[in-house]
């Protein structure tokens, strides 16, 4: 996919969102997840060494990012990814 599809995705799946009456990603109780690293989390066929995550540190990290853009990096981009993985279990349930 292009980066122009995706982007436009996202556009469209965020727009979803605040029709449904979300404003914000509502963080879980718990700050911690689990997580499989890169490149691990694509090599289905070995046993991955999961790691644990931290939603603040990530909302903290995109907050940093929001007021320094020229500090991006991958690791932003997994930022975002779980981000948007707790907006989808917000209009899932």
């Amino acid at each position: 996919m292009k980066l122009r599809g995706l982007e436009n995705c996202v556009g469209i799946l965020v727009r979803l969102a605040r029709e449904r009456g979300v404003d914000g990603v509502m963080l879980p109780d718990s700050d911690g997840y689990w997580t499989i690293t890169t490149p691990a989390w694509t090599k289905i066929y070995e046993d991955p060494e999961p790691a644990v995550g931290s939603f603040s540190d990530d909302v903290e990290g995109l907050n940093k990012l929001l007021s320094n853009p020229e500090r991006a990096s991958s690791v932003d981009l997994e930022r975002v990814a779980l981000l948007l993985r707790l907006l989808s279990d917000q209009l899932a349930f």
